[in-house]
């Protein structure tokens, strides 16, 4: 007499009801799966029907893992079953590539056995469940930041925001819904996270613009000579303060039908009098032609308060943190950098006593050899000031030296 006994009689957790299972089971099972120490930041197991189905456990890691920017190496973080049978845990189509932080187990009832590796990847049925990991992986991000706990959110966009962005940047399907989930620091809120809706919801009467600025640091751009007359008229002005919001921002030109706007390029405008650029017309043709090699035009200026100039860029040039960026990279194309590389226009403001003493020095052509001295570190420093790099560093340094050494 033969009889067949049952080994292995429990069910594998994803395909178990949801109800059935504890939260101590879920991180127990993510534990195994990844080799993680931890417990996982919040998870999502569902089960999908209709023109496909399978059933899929999802986690977001606490941690960054270590090589999750490693292009050279095989991401091993979303394992495929096919009937409860293992077939693979390195499928590139089944998540984008902005998703790779997520680790889990997909579970297929439609994909046959038989199919090899090759034809796997090609799978229509795989970029189906692709769609909808990418959609159910949403609406657990929107979950974390319905939260009543914000800290626990905070602590996911701190971890990942550079995903979510990458994600904004690449994925056209998805791009409003990740758009909502970005967090920024303000002019008006420097040690707190604000939203895109928080933005749009404070925004003053008249406002038809979301404004934003690129930098390295909070504290770099809190005093940037930029927003001073936005700060003065109470309007706020977001943060942009990571290399990938440059990319990002590329490719989202709006939100909510509301134009994104760099404040530190051409287009912000602001009154001008009339009669005052009559009024400084000899002084800025000066300008003009003392640094017509270095900058493509001079304009009086109605952004600033405080500071005498600033050098802004075009709207469709490089800002002065994306230039650096690029000057940056090991592998940059020298050919490209010349022809990308940001007109600057110079825009100064005439109320300021350095721009009125240098036109009461013009009156007198004695004067002419000091005021292309004082131009000459007006204009360095504008670099300076509006994050543009040096292209000869020891020649400011020897002017401030001579300067320090003239009392």
């Amino acid at each position: 007499v033969g009889e067949w006994n049952i080994i292995n009689s429990q069910k594998p957790i994803w395909c178990r009801k949801t109800d059935d299972i504890t939260k101590e089971e879920y991180n127990e099972f993510y534990k195994n799966l990844t080799d993680d120490s931890s417990d996982a930041l919040a998870y999502k197991h569902f089960h999908a029907e209709g023109q496909l189905e399978f059933d899929c456990l999802l986690y977001i890691p606490e941690r960054t893992p270590l090589d999750m920017f490693d292009q050279g190496k095989k991401k091993k973080n979303i394992k495929l079953y096919v009937k409860r049978i293992f077939i693979m845990d390195d499928c590139d189509d089944l998540i984008p590539e902005w998703l790779k932080f997520m680790k889990g187990v997909v579970d297929s009832h439609d994909i046959p056995l038989n199919v090899s590796r090759e034809l796997l990847q090609q799978n229509h049925i795989l970029r189906q469940v692709s769609k909808v990991i990418v959609k159910r992986s949403i609406e657990l991000f929107n979950e974390l930041a319905e939260d009543e706990d914000e800290e626990k959110y905070e602590n996911f966009y701190d971890t990942y925001n550079k995903m979510l962005k990458l994600g904004v940047h690449e994925d056209n399907r998805n791009r409003s819904k990740l758009a909502k989930l970005l967090r920024f620091y303000s002019s008006n809120s420097p040690d707190k996270y604000i939203s895109l809706d928080n933005y749009i919801e404070n925004m003053k009467e008249g406002q038809d613009s979301i404004y934003f600025i690129t930098g390295q640091s909070i504290c770099s751009l809190t005093g940037s000579p930029f927003i001073e007359n936005f700060k003065t008229n109470g309007y706020d002005v977001l943060y942009f303060i990571d290399p990938i919001d440059e990319y990002m921002i590329q490719s989202m030109k709006e939100y909510e039908k509301i134009k994104l706007v760099d404040v530190s390029k051409e287009g912000i405008e602001f009154n001008t009098d009339t009669d005052t650029v009559v009024d400084n017309k000899e002084l800025v043709d000066y300008l003009k032609e003392t640094l017509k090699n270095k900058v493509q035009n001079v304009r009086i200026s109605k952004r600033l308060t405080d500071t005498p100039c600033v050098l802004i860029t075009s709207e469709q040039g490089w800002s002065a943190n994306m230039e650096r960026i690029v000057k940056s990279q090991a592998m940059r194309n020298n050919e490209m950098d010349h022809f990308m590389t940001s007109k600057k226009i110079l825009e100064v403001n005439i109320e300021h006593n350095i721009l009125k003493t240098l036109k009461e020095k013009l009156v007198d052509d004695e004067n002419k050899i000091e005021c292309d001295n004082i131009v000459d570190m007006l204009f360095d420093t504008a670099q300076i000031n509006c994050g543009f790099m040096l292209e000869e560093p020891s020649d400011y340094a020897v002017k401030i030296n001579k300067m320090i050494e003239t009392g």
